[in-house]
């Protein structure tokens, strides 16, 4: 799961549909991506971090962390 990404977006006070918008998927396409179930397109990560979250390391936002 991307959890930094999660955690920036409850900061910003962003939601999914937010970034299901931006960058044109369907909210249930965008849980799935997060939950690292679909991946992110480079271009979709690059794009949220631009539109979102431009102060932010793009490496840091799409950590991938396990879940245990």
């Amino acid at each position: 799961m991307y959890n930094n990404l999660k955690a920036e977006m409850a900061r910003h006070g962003i939601t999914s549909a937010d970034i299901s918008k931006s960058i044109c998927v369907d909210p249930s396409t965008f849980s799935r991506k997060i939950k690292r179930e679909d991946g992110f397109k480079l271009i979709e990560a690059q794009k949220i971090r631009d539109i979102f979250f431009p102060e932010l390391p793009i490496d840091y936002l799409f950590k991938y962390e396990l879940q245990k």
